[in-house]
Protein backbone atom coordinates (compact mmCIF):
# COMPACT_ATOMS: atom_id res chain seq x y z
CA UNK A 1 0.00 0.00 0.00
CA UNK A 2 1.22 3.46 -0.85
CA UNK A 3 1.98 5.77 2.00
CA UNK A 4 -0.53 8.67 1.94
CA UNK A 5 2.24 11.29 1.88
CA UNK A 6 3.83 9.62 -1.18
CA UNK A 7 0.79 10.24 -3.41
CA UNK A 8 1.29 13.13 -5.80
CA UNK A 9 -1.19 16.00 -5.77
CA UNK A 10 -2.33 15.04 -9.29
CA UNK A 11 -2.96 11.43 -8.24
CA UNK A 12 -4.83 12.63 -5.15
CA UNK A 13 -7.00 14.94 -7.26
CA UNK A 14 -7.76 12.07 -9.69
CA UNK A 15 -8.70 9.80 -6.80
CA UNK A 16 -10.99 12.42 -5.29
CA UNK A 17 -12.59 13.04 -8.68
CA UNK A 18 -13.42 9.33 -9.06
CA UNK A 19 -14.55 8.88 -5.46
CA UNK A 20 -16.88 11.89 -5.59
CA UNK A 21 -18.27 11.19 -9.05
CA UNK A 22 -22.00 11.79 -9.59
CA UNK A 23 -24.22 9.00 -10.93
CA UNK A 24 -24.66 10.86 -14.20
CA UNK A 25 -23.26 13.79 -16.11
CA UNK A 26 -24.77 16.14 -18.62
CA UNK A 27 -22.15 16.69 -21.27
CA UNK A 28 -22.53 18.35 -24.65
CA UNK A 29 -26.29 17.75 -24.73
CA UNK A 30 -26.11 14.13 -23.58
CA UNK A 31 -27.18 12.57 -20.29
CA UNK A 32 -24.44 10.03 -19.52
CA UNK A 33 -24.83 7.37 -16.84
CA UNK A 34 -21.28 6.92 -15.56
CA UNK A 35 -21.91 3.38 -14.30
CA UNK A 36 -22.43 2.26 -17.90
CA UNK A 37 -19.06 3.66 -19.04
CA UNK A 38 -15.76 1.82 -18.95
CA UNK A 39 -13.42 2.97 -16.17
CA UNK A 40 -11.21 4.76 -18.70
CA UNK A 41 -14.13 6.58 -20.33
CA UNK A 42 -15.57 7.44 -16.89
CA UNK A 43 -12.23 8.99 -15.84
CA UNK A 44 -11.95 10.82 -19.18
CA UNK A 45 -15.45 12.28 -18.84
CA UNK A 46 -14.89 13.33 -15.24
CA UNK A 47 -11.63 15.01 -16.13
CA UNK A 48 -13.22 16.71 -19.12
CA UNK A 49 -16.08 18.13 -17.05
CA UNK A 50 -13.96 19.00 -14.01
CA UNK A 51 -13.57 22.76 -13.54
CA UNK A 52 -9.96 22.15 -12.46
CA UNK A 53 -8.96 20.11 -15.52
CA UNK A 54 -7.22 22.18 -18.15
CA UNK A 55 -6.12 20.87 -21.51
CA UNK A 56 -8.24 17.70 -21.44
CA UNK A 57 -9.54 16.90 -24.90
CA UNK A 58 -13.22 16.51 -25.67
CA UNK A 59 -13.89 12.75 -25.68
CA UNK A 60 -16.42 13.19 -28.48
CA UNK A 61 -14.41 15.61 -30.64
CA UNK A 62 -13.65 13.21 -33.51
CA UNK A 63 -17.24 12.02 -33.68
CA UNK A 64 -18.59 15.58 -33.56
CA UNK A 65 -16.26 16.65 -36.38
CA UNK A 66 -17.47 13.68 -38.45
CA UNK A 67 -21.06 14.64 -37.63
CA UNK A 68 -20.54 18.21 -38.86
CA UNK A 69 -18.86 17.08 -42.10
CA UNK A 70 -21.50 14.41 -42.75
CA UNK A 71 -24.37 16.81 -42.15
CA UNK A 72 -22.85 19.50 -44.37
CA UNK A 73 -22.12 17.07 -47.22
CA UNK A 74 -25.49 15.29 -47.03
CA UNK A 75 -27.39 18.58 -46.86
CA UNK A 76 -25.55 20.00 -49.85
CA UNK A 77 -26.09 16.84 -51.91
CA UNK A 78 -29.79 16.57 -51.06
CA UNK A 79 -30.39 20.26 -51.75
CA UNK A 80 -28.64 20.00 -55.15
CA UNK A 81 -30.71 16.95 -56.12
CA UNK A 82 -33.99 18.52 -55.04
CA UNK A 83 -33.25 21.79 -56.80
CA UNK A 84 -32.22 19.89 -59.96
CA UNK A 85 -35.51 17.96 -59.75
CA UNK A 86 -37.29 21.33 -59.54
CA UNK A 87 -38.95 20.67 -56.21
CA UNK A 88 -40.72 23.53 -54.53
CA UNK A 89 -39.15 25.32 -51.58
CA UNK A 90 -41.46 23.68 -49.05
CA UNK A 91 -40.58 20.17 -50.25
CA UNK A 92 -36.87 21.02 -50.10
CA UNK A 93 -37.20 22.41 -46.59
CA UNK A 94 -39.19 19.37 -45.40
CA UNK A 95 -36.59 16.98 -46.86
CA UNK A 96 -33.70 18.88 -45.26
CA UNK A 97 -35.42 18.97 -41.87
CA UNK A 98 -36.08 15.23 -42.12
CA UNK A 99 -32.46 14.56 -43.08
CA UNK A 100 -31.19 16.64 -40.14
CA UNK A 101 -33.44 14.77 -37.70
CA UNK A 102 -32.31 11.41 -39.03
CA UNK A 103 -28.61 12.31 -38.83
CA UNK A 104 -28.98 13.83 -35.35
CA UNK A 105 -30.52 10.57 -34.08
CA UNK A 106 -27.85 8.51 -35.85
CA UNK A 107 -25.00 10.47 -34.30
CA UNK A 108 -26.67 10.58 -30.89
CA UNK A 109 -26.67 6.78 -30.91
CA UNK A 110 -23.03 6.71 -32.07
CA UNK A 111 -22.04 9.06 -29.22
CA UNK A 112 -23.71 6.85 -26.63
CA UNK A 113 -22.10 3.78 -28.20
CA UNK A 114 -18.69 5.44 -27.90
CA UNK A 115 -19.31 6.58 -24.33
CA UNK A 116 -20.70 3.24 -23.16
CA UNK A 117 -18.31 1.11 -25.19
CA UNK A 118 -20.99 -0.77 -27.18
Amino acid sequence: MTHPRMITPAAQAARELLENAPAELHIRGLRVELAKCSPGMRRWLLEYTSPNAFGVNNPLADLEALEERTLANATAQLARELIAARRDDEAIEDALVSLRGHLEEHFLQRKYAKLYGH
